[in-house]
């Protein structure tokens, strides 16, 4: 793991998540893409 703390790691996922949710109601292309940003830059901090 990267200098970020494991339980600050899963709050954001779960930021993510629940954003995901509501704006693929709305705007479901839009949000894949924002989705699989979001999830690269995850990995990026976990490295």
């Amino acid at each position: 793991m990267g200098t970020e703390p494991a339980a600050s790691l899963e709050a954001r996922l779960k930021t993510v998540a629940q954003t995901f949710r509501d704006s693929y109601k709305t705007k479901p292309d839009k949000t894949i893409t924002k989705l699989l940003t979001s999830v690269a830059a995850l990995g990026q901090i976990i490295q």
